[in-house]
């Protein structure tokens, strides 16, 4: 579609002349001038080229930066599984000199930080158990635990591992320490029970001799009593120290034999009770029926024509009788009987083996009488 140059009214494509205004139509590539090329087109392809390439530069900058950075971060990890706390340090911190904003490698840092101040204190522990300063090491081995209370993880866990290995290693030098200073039995019962709480490797020959020694003491306690026969006294000490040695065959074979012993004298014992109490009816039945005998015993006449009746007890009881008295009868030649009578003894109260004596007048009596005991009675203490 053309228009006229002049008056611009809309011609046809192969008119040369307008038909409105007859001005000459000219040809379509002579109404369009030939500028050229323009130079102002340059410059944003020249700023856009630099932007591009800028762009990419940086790109693959950062892409190298990261990749610098991501090789610093996995160093610091390998190094610090490794126990290598230093190596891993210097890591982290290139690691967040080449990406400042990196949380994970600042935390690592930190980390490591901590790490290295618990190994500084780890170490110095040693320091200390050849000190004998035990406490101050159990001290340092809290504070190094606590540092590490806000962490968790693989190399965490190492770091705890070795503080309880040290922590072990203090309490054990200070139960030798304390075992060699010859403790009483009461504090050798707790040091036992301190060195069996310990759950880490020990020295063997320690833990023998701590062991020896508690045995051998329960041996001399137990065995003490077991000659006085105090048998429930000797069970409890040797079952006290079965519960801190429960598989010692020496403390196991000693209360065995104890058992058996205290079985054998209670069945002793209860012999010798029964052949006393059967003793005891013997004699509480000699003492009530056959507790005195007669030594002698006469009726003859005084200057007087009276008869004198005059005579000796003895006393075979096993305890002191009281109020013995006797009973007897009078006869004449024909054996006629002139007379009963009853008198007492004197002392009052015989004693075992002791003699005591009666007498008694009668009058208007024959010249010759005999006299016949015919009962003889007396009291028991306890009757």
């Amino acid at each position: 579609m053309k228009y006229c140059t002049q008056c611009g009214t809309q011609t046809e494509k192969n008119e040369r002349f307008c038909l409105v205004c007859g001005a000459e139509i000219p040809d379509l590539d002579e109404r369009i001038p030939d500028e050229g090329f323009n130079r102002w087109w340059l410059l944003p392809i020249i700023m856009l080229s630099i932007i591009l390439a800028g762009g990419i530069i940086m790109h693959f900058y950062l892409e190298h930066q990261n990749s610098e950075t991501i090789n610093a971060f996995e160093s610091g990890i390998q190094h610090a599984e490794e126990g290598h706390y230093t190596q891993a340090l210097e890591a982290f911190e290139e690691a967040v000199s080449l990406k400042s904003n990196f949380q994970a490698a600042k935390t690592a840092k930190e980390f490591m930080e901590v790490a290295l101040t618990v190994e500084s204190k780890i170490q110095s522990i040693d320091k200390l158990i050849e000190e004998q300063k035990f406490h101050e090491g159990l001290q340092l081995a809290q504070e190094a635990e606590d540092q590490l209370e806000s962490y968790k993880g693989e190399v965490t866990q190492r770091l705890l591992d070795r503080i309880i290995s040290k922590r072990n290693e203090v309490q054990i030098a200070q139960i030798e320490q304390q075992f060699s200073e010859s403790p009483s039995f009461e504090e050798l019962k707790i040091l036992l029970w301190q060195i069996h709480s310990i759950n880490a490797e020990k020295s063997e020959e320690l833990v023998q001799a701590m062991e020896d020694r508690f045995i051998n003491d329960t041996f001399s306690r137990a065995s003490e009593n077991l000659q006085d026969n105090q048998f429930t006294t000797a069970l409890n000490i040797v079952e006290e120290g079965l519960r801190y040695l429960p598989e010692s065959e020496r403390l196991k074979n000693l209360k065995s034999t104890i058992e058996k012993q205290k079985v054998a004298f209670e069945t002793e014992q209860q012999k010798r009770i029964e052949q006393a109490l059967s003793q005891y009816e013997l004699e509480q039945d000699h003492n009530k029926n056959n507790a005195v005998e007669v030594v002698k015993v006469t009726a003859k006449p005084d200057e007087y024509g009276d008869i004198v009746v005059k005579g000796e007890i003895k006393s075979v009881a096993t305890v002191p009788i009281q109020s013995v008295t006797v009973n007897y009868s009078l006869y004449d030649e024909e054996d006629e009987l002139l007379t009963e009578n009853e008198t007492f003894l004197y002392p009052e109260t015989l004693y075992p083996n002791e003699t005591g004596k009666f007498e008694y007048i009668h009058y208007e009596m024959p010249d010759k009488v005999s006299i016949e005991i015919n009962q003889i009675s007396w009291f028991l203490d306890d009757e």
